[in-house]
């Protein structure tokens, strides 16, 4: 795999080539220098650099994970809007894996099935957060996770209102419960991921460290009184069947 690392490399480098590689990484540079090949203050060029030359880095370690007889010519359809977009992401760190794992995956002829343009768009519109949010789904070993909506219940004729929507802990580390439910919806109005209250997971121990969360106590303080209660609106989360396409090309 390493011809073909020094070979996309040499590639963006403006450098001809001769090897089995040669028509994927011609078209690459091509591509490459289209995009991010232009003028700007010196400051400002040098920081870019560094960034491009880490998202090339990213590329390149992508596409040598690529078996030599799956190499096929970028499909034009996913390489160009996904280099012309990527320009303005790649700053952020996960966003930047994402679409370095999108233009590799445009080089393998087994993802051909699965590649969508379509991805490059989805990309496009998510935060790091989000980025953060879809892989730990991905990454946890059950399909179908626990999920929360914390409401407020009369005591009297059981009518509740929502006070907070979207409540999920899973291994989301020091990200606010707050952003971490706006990234969510964001991710379901992608389409990469389904959220339902009708239906809640059986195994009823999937939820205790809902019920005894430092937040959902807080929220008890504020509101229970003689008259209400919060309490607690079970649900799943998992991700869709499109956004598993997603995942097996972009994570």
């Amino acid at each position: 795999m390493d011809e073909i690392v020094r070979s996309l490399l040499t590639a963006a480098g403006g450098a001809a080539i001769s090897s089995v590689f040669k028509g994927p990484a011609e078209m690459f540079s091509q591509l490459w220098y289209y995009n991010f090949g232009y003028k700007m203050d010196i400051k400002v060029r040098q920081r870019k650099q560094e960034v491009d030359n880490l998202f090339l880095k990213d590329i390149a370690t992508e596409v040598s994970n690529i078996p030599i007889d799956q190499i096929q010519e970028p499909k034009l359809s996913v390489l160009g809007p996904a280099l012309e977009a990527s320009k303005y992401y790649i700053d952020d760190e996960e966003l930047r894996s994402l679409f370095a794992k999108l233009i590799a995956a445009s080089m393998d002829n087994s993802k051909n099935e699965v590649l969508q343009p379509a991805f490059v768009e989805i990309i496009k519109q998510m935060s790091p957060i989000d980025a953060k949010n879809l892989i730990n789904l991905y990454d946890i070993k059950d399909k179908q996770n626990p999920i929360v909506s914390i409401i407020l219940e009369s005591k009297d004729s059981k009518n509740y209102k929502e006070v907070f929507d979207h409540f999920y802990i899973e291994n989301i580390g020091n990200i606010s419960h707050v952003r971490v439910a706006s990234s969510l919806l964001n991710l379901k109005r992608l389409g990469l991921i389904e959220i339902n209250y009708d239906v809640f997971l059986s195994d009823e121990n999937r939820y205790l460290s809902y019920e005894n969360h430092p937040i959902i106590n807080q929220f008890k303080n504020e509101y229970n009184d003689d008259l209400h209660s919060i309490k607690l609106k079970k649900g799943l989360i998992k991700i869709s069947n499109f956004g598993m396409d997603f995942c097996k090309i972009c994570i």
